[in-house]
């Protein structure tokens, strides 16, 4: 099975990330998430936001409410990125995600894409708050196998 764009896997999942994860919101991303009513879940954090709430506030129905701002933390998820030796990002996955080894070659290339959009810095950010809060990622091509991803 290889999924393109979740082909409903999370919608069937016992196991939500919608249920136990809080993402950062990058300063881009947050007057969108005001906009849909979010403004009341952000906590600020370095400088960042978190959107707290579990489940998700936004998760209703096994289904995400704000598909049109989804922030990059939640639309790339099961895929991470780890801050890397010369700035270059480490491609991360959380293997508790039930999907993550059924996921195409084209979302792990959409994750990275949105991945590169953040700063160094943000990326340490990210990072930062993912350990604070348990997780437990493994590197991308020892649980998949390939770093041409």
């Amino acid at each position: 099975m290889s999924l393109e764009l979740w082909d409903g896997f999370c919608e069937k999942c016992e196991k939500s990330c919608c249920t136990i994860g809080q993402p950062v919101i990058y300063p881009f991303e947050r007057q969108a998430i005001i906009d849909a009513g979010g403004e009341k879940y952000l906590e600020e954090y370095d400088g960042y936001s978190i959107l707290r709430g579990t489940p998700c506030p936004f998760w209703k129905d096994k289904k995400c409410t704000i598909q049109h701002c989804k922030p990059i933390d939640c639309e790339a998820y099961p895929i991470l990125v780890k801050p890397g030796d010369n700035g270059k990002p480490e491609w991360m996955i959380d293997p508790d995600c039930p999907a993550c080894t059924h996921l195409s070659s084209d979302f792990i290339k959409k994750s990275k894409f949105l991945y590169n959009k953040l700063t160094p810095e943000e990326i340490e950010i990210d990072w930062k708050i993912l350990i604070s809060l348990g997780f437990n990622p493994v590197k991308l091509e020892l649980l998949l196998g390939s770093s041409d991803l």
